[in-house]
């Protein structure tokens, strides 16, 4: 029972994951951002993680500061360190300055997961997480 908790609490964590910054426009630039997202998140490294959160971030949790409250919670628990996390079927969508990216598959302990994100290119000309979805 404790473990599916953790997981759903990890799902919660995980929808309301960011995106990591990288510049420019298309869909190279979104994928790379993504790439630099799977790894901080797989290096456990919140700050890196926290650093490519919009500011305009809105998830079922709130804004920026739940998620680096989660994110925190999930990585003391233990809830991060033994992720499979599967980006081989994820596509990408880009419609002007707005991205979608997904689906990303993610099992730990037995349960599984799907993540898709939305990302906006902000006026700095990076690539963030603005909302996320998870089922």
């Amino acid at each position: 029972m404790r473990q599916s908790a953790a997981v759903f609490g990890l799902g919660l964590v995980l929808a309301l994951g960011g995106c990591a910054t990288m510049g420019g426009g298309g869909a190279a630039h979104v994928n790379g951002a993504m790439d630099v997202w799977r790894a901080a998140l797989e290096a456990q490294d919140i700050d890196g993680m926290m650093s490519v959160y919009s500011e305009n971030y809105s998830g079922q949790q709130g804004g920026k500061p739940s998620v680096k409250y989660f994110l925190q919670d999930a990585k003391a628990q233990g809830w991060l360190s033994s992720l499979d996390i599967d980006t081989s079927n994820a596509v990408t969508e880009v419609d002007g300055g707005t991205a979608n990216y997904g689906p990303i598959n993610i099992a730990a302990g037995g349960q599984y997961m799907t993540l898709e994100f939305e990302l906006e290119k902000e006026d700095d000309g990076e690539w963030r997480i603005v909302g996320s979805d998870s089922y």
